[in-house]
């Protein structure tokens, strides 16, 4: 800019030596914000490309009126009796093998009351499957099904709205939201409790005193927010890797079975074989494919 105006510009508009001296100062002054913005650019770029992926997702950013309110009508009913998943596809490119990889055609069909063990190996699509299933992941082919009415771009959000998942990506929010009860600090005290963190995290008016706890405490938090929120569906993805023997134990054998006794769908995958007998169907993927899909027997 600096050479444009001391050569190109000086020969164009005739300006004297005055002129030139004073816009080459206004550039050299400019050079600050000039590179601060160019700085920026890469996290603007990044930001694009997230709300991009975000679109891609099926979700809608939409400017809520205070005046709106969601209708009964509006929600899949919590009584549902029927989950099927028919002819589920999913194609995906996989860095590991270098190559597409292909979950489905799947076949399943859940009911309420129900504990489910996804089991197989790493990269068997046990993930994958959860995120179809939730509705995060658009199949290709096949469909989704409630009651026998199919889940599509209409009733997207309503279906996604009957689970409370647990991603091992899991993020954690410094206060409870979306969760409208009088009793929340409450119920939530009792949870924590249970869930041995009251000696470490206090609520007060749905807010958390802290989320800075370790890997496995931090799981348990997002589960205060799974028991809190109490949907008819709780997932959970490889929840329990990161917990002491003691804990796993108690998950295993005391939460799960409460939440299926409750009535609710419960769905996790697990490489914990000592706990499969608690389960009341073990699902195994391998490769895309569902293997096999039976009741335990030991």
């Amino acid at each position: 800019m600096i050479i444009l105006v001391l050569f190109a510009f000086s020969s164009a508009l005739d300006a004297n030596q005055g002129v030139l001296i004073s816009y080459t100062l206004i550039v050299l002054y400019m050079r600050n914000s000039v590179i601060q913005i160019l700085n920026a650019m890469p996290g603007w770029t990044a930001a694009m490309v997230t709300m991009r992926g975000i679109e891609q997702t099926g979700f809608e950013i939409i400017a809520v009126l205070p005046s709106l309110q969601i209708q009964p009508e509006e929600h899949f009913p919590e009584d549902w009796s029927r989950l099927d998943l028919n002819s589920l596809t999913h194609t995906y490119y996989s860095q590991e093998t270098n190559g597409h990889f292909t979950l489905g055609p799947i076949d399943l069909t859940f009911t309420p009351g129900n504990l489910i063990f996804l089991i197989g190996g790493n990269g068997s699509g046990k993930t994958t499957l959860i995120k179809l299933l939730t509705g995060l992941y658009q199949p290709e082919d096949g469909s989704i099904s409630v009651d026998n009415q199919p889940v599509d771009e209409y009733c997207i959000n309503r279906y996604r709205s009957l689970f409370s998942p647990i991603f091992s990506d899991f993020y954690l929010f410094n206060e409870i939201l979306g969760v409208d009860d009088p009793l929340l600090d409450e119920r939530a005290r009792y949870y924590l409790d249970k869930l041995q963190l009251s000696h470490k995290v206090k609520i007060q008016d749905g807010r958390l005193s802290t989320t800075e706890l370790s890997q496995g405490q931090r799981q348990r938090l997002a589960l205060l927010t799974a028991l809190l929120e109490d949907r008819p569906i709780c997932v959970f993805d490889e929840w329990a890797a990161g917990q002491d023997p003691n804990f796993k134990k108690i998950f295993y054998e005391e939460f799960l079975p409460e939440l299926r006794d409750r009535g609710k769908l419960i769905i996790a995958s697990s490489h914990d074989d000592a706990y499969y007998s608690t389960a009341d169907r073990l699902i195994k993927l391998d490769y895309g494919k569902v293997k096999f899909d039976k009741v335990p027997t030991y």
